[in-house]
């Protein structure tokens, strides 16, 4: 599920990814869900997705396993450099221009 501060490049490499595991597998498609509590649970951070990244087969075998390494370390750096600012730190960085 990509929001609008995912890395688009990321979302298409790994939608695409995604499909073609589907495709080579012959995976079957879920049922329709009408429930949101039949769901899977999505993660709730970034650095829980992060985990998920550098544990998910799929996605280092169609990314490469040193761009995987790269993108979670670059993002906990920045999760870490987050961690340790103020808001007013964070505002700084991340300004926003209307």
């Amino acid at each position: 599920m990509s929001s609008a501060a995912a890395n688009p490049y990321m979302v298409l490499a790994s939608t695409v990814a995604a499909g073609l595991d589907g495709i080579i597998n012959r995976l079957s498609c879920p049922a329709e869900r009408v429930d949101a509590a039949q769901a899977a649970p999505l993660v709730r951070s970034l650095s829980d997705a992060l985990h998920a990244l550098q544990n998910d087969h799929v996605m280092k075998d169609a990314l490469a396993d040193e761009f995987i390494c790269w993108f979670v370390e670059c993002n906990s750096l920045q999760l870490d450099r987050l961690k340790n600012s103020s808001l007013e730190d964070e505002r700084n960085t991340y300004p926003i221009n209307i």
